[in-house]
């Protein structure tokens, strides 16, 4: 009988021991699962802010854009940060990135009041304001454009991912001239 007793007592060991690991694998994928999905929707929303910024500077107050400026100006408005949100979700970035981070969210929400402010004055803004403006949404670029290539470098797949379209557009657009 002692035998037998040993025999299922360790059979029941294993068991738990094997189910303890997998139990444990499975959740270690899922997080990994989860936090692949976060780190790629922070840099599908960084390079949304970089591109949006970038070819708003270049519209604003551009003479052969022929959408009246109050319009351009409603369009240059981004709206909230979603990643900002989820702060403590995106450990892919150091300490350094995420302060820069919640910088370019403080910024977003600061250039949407500015081009609100502009959209509140009854005439259309002057010339200078408007290259003001451009300048502050290249700025804006430019800080996505740093988290971008931080984060490409600390994940290598968000970087292939990059190869394969979704590079930040720099300061002019793709040419659409060729459909071939």
């Amino acid at each position: 009988m002692e035998p037998l007793v040993t025999t299922l007592t360790s059979a029941t060991l294993l068991a738990a021991l094997v189910g303890g690991i997998f139990g444990g694998l499975k959740l270690w994928l899922e997080d990994s699962r989860r936090k692949a999905a976060t780190q790629a929707a922070l840099f599908a929303e960084l390079v949304h802010i970089q591109r949006h910024y970038d070819i708003t500077a270049q519209e604003l107050g551009n003479p052969s854009n022929n959408a009246p400026i109050r319009r351009q100006l409603r369009w240059a408005l981004y709206g909230n940060s979603i990643g900002a949100a989820n702060i403590k979700e995106n450990a892919i970035l150091g300490a350094n990135e995420m302060a820069r981070f919640l910088q370019l969210a403080f910024f977003i929400r600061n250039t949407d009041i500015l081009i609100n402010e502009l959209l509140t004055d009854q005439e259309d803004p002057p010339t200078a304001q408007l290259t003001i403006l451009a300048d502050r949404l290249r700025f804006g670029a430019d800080l996505a454009d740093y988290l971008i290539t931080y984060m490409t470098h600390k994940r290598r797949s968000l970087a292939i991912a990059s190869k394969r379209g979704f590079q930040p557009v720099r300061r002019s657009r793709p040419d659409t001239t060729n459909n071939t």
